[in-house]
């Protein structure tokens, strides 16, 4: 990747939106998915109409270094809902660590809602769902790792993201630069990706 940069002239990443499709070069010239990954996203069928929904919490909700807004449940909920309510949406791809706020944005759309199903934490805790992998079999580290791969697939394929702080559904608009992404809660430090976002 070092070298790809220093070939074609390119410096760090700024924080600008164009960073995100000179990403999208790099990362389509080094990298691609295997046919499992593609298979497990083509069977969620997302369309244009679908909005994708990321809230990262657990261990975020305990967060105490400044790294960005804590956002809780209730208030991205708020948010979901204000969003579907003003605008032509079919169904909600919604991902996140913890299994009650799918509950939950399930319980307000009974029939829009599409998960992959996964492993997930039961309760908001200062524990972060990646750290369950440190001492689990090689299989289950392997579907932890799969499951954030297709889930941030899925989000790139919506027309829409709203997202709390995470990389990962950052990451998103690095594999489509052009899917609309909203960040809920600011980013206090200059990192790629997770910094630039409208908001």
């Amino acid at each position: 990747l070092f070298e790809y940069k220093i070939k074609n002239k390119i410096g760090s990443f700024e924080l600008n939106t164009e960073s995100f499709e000179k990403a999208n070069k790099i990362f389509n010239k080094y990298f691609k998915f295997n046919d499992f990954i593609i298979d497990e996203v083509n069977k969620l069928n997302i369309n244009n109409k679908t909005i994708g929904v990321h809230y990262r919490g657990t261990d975020k909700n305990y967060n105490h270094s400044g790294e960005a807004n804590y956002i809780t449940k209730q208030e991205m909920i708020l948010i979901v809902k204000d969003y579907m309510e003003n605008n032509d949406i079919e169904q909600i791809f919604c991902c996140s660590d913890e299994q009650s706020f799918i509950n939950e944005i399930i319980q307000l759309y009974p029939n829009k809602v599409i998960e992959y199903k996964q492993t997930r934490s039961n309760n908001s805790n200062n524990y972060g769902l990646h750290r369950h992998g440190q001492n689990s079999s090689d299989r289950d580290r392997d579907n932890l790792t799969y499951s954030c791969i297709i889930d941030m697939l899925a989000l790139s394929k919506c027309s829409t993201i709203i997202k709390t702080s995470s990389a990962l559904s950052s990451f998103s608009k690095i594999l489509n630069p052009y899917v609309k992404l909203y960040t809920v809660s600011a980013m206090k430090h200059p990192w790629f990706p997770a910094a630039v976002a409208e908001r």
